[in-house]
C-alpha cells in the first residue's frame, strides 16, 4: 500500500515477475477491503500515508486477518520507528527505495500465493 501509484504499479510489476499475484490499494481502508475478499499472505505498506498509516493499517491486519505478513517501508528506518513496528506485529521494516532482490526475497520467503502492495 502506498500512495504513489506509479510506485505501486512498479511493485506490482515486481512482485508478479517474481511469482507471486499483486493487488494494490491507495489507502488503509482500500487495503483493508481487499485483505477481506481472502488469499492474501503478505501486505507491504508504507508508513506516511493520508488517513490510516501503515502502523495503523499492520495494528488491524494483525487483529482482523493473524495469519497475514505486514512488512513496512519507510524513509525513516529510526529505532523509535522499528520499536513501533514491532510492537504493531509487523514483521520487517525496510527503508525506501525497496530494491527488487528485496522484494523476491520477500515474496520467495512467505510463498508466491499473494501479495498485496
Amino acid at each position: 500500500m502506498d500512495d504513489d501509484e506509479r510506485y505501486l504499479e512498479l511493485l506490482a510489476c515486481i512482485v508478479e515477475q517474481a511469482g507471486g499475484t499483486a493487488r494494490y490499494a491507495r489507502s488503509g481502508e482500500e487495503a483493508l477491503a481487499i485483505l477481506r475478499e481472502g488469499d492474501i499472505a503478505t501486505i507491504i505498506t508504507d508508513l506516511d500515508m493520508p488517513g490510516m498509516d501503515g502502523l495503523e493499517l499492520a495494528m488491524l491486519t494483525r487483529e482482523l486477518f493473524p495469519g497475514v505478513n505486514v512488512i513496512m517501508v519507510t524513509g525513516s528506518v529510526l529505532p523509535d520507528i522499528k520499536r513501533l513496528a514491532d510492537e504493531a506485529g509487523i514483521t520487517k521494516v525496510l527503508a525506501k527505495p525497496i530494491g527488487t532482490r528485496q522484494i523476491v526475497s520477500i515474496i520467495g520467503g512467505h510463498g508466491a500465493a499473494r501479495a498485496g502492495a
